[in-house]
């Protein structure tokens, strides 16, 4: 896999039960998510927790693509090396087993 999917996010935060209203709503990608509290309100995530919960999440993961994306870019702005963008999504995963320990997952583990 060269991304992380939203349904292993979810399970990485202990918070599968939400999967099926993320898919429901078009949310099958974690590069395309740009989430706010109303947004998850309107896709049924009903407990303020788990929003606060999501919303930080995301927040780290948008933060470890971006330093990931940074750490494999040139000065020039390209990629360096054929196999970067594999490598550098395959960190996020591991950022996240750790982020949802700390955020009050299992941590998928």
């Amino acid at each position: 896999m060269d991304h992380l999917g939203v349904a292993e996010w979810l399970g990485y935060l202990g918070l599968e039960r939400y999967t099926d209203a993320f898919m429901k709503n078009g949310y099958d990608d974690m590069r395309f998510m740009d989430l706010d509290n109303s947004d998850l309100v309107e896709i049924n995530v009903d407990e303020a927790e788990s929003r606060a919960k999501i919303l930080r999440a995301l927040a780290l993961y948008k933060s470890a693509r971006q330093q990931n994306k940074q750490a494999h870019t040139g000065v020039d702005g390209r990629v360096r090396g054929s196999t970067v963008s594999h490598n550098a999504e395959l960190s996020v995963p591991v950022h996240f087993a750790t982020a949802g320990r700390q955020l009050g997952g299992d941590g998928g583990g």
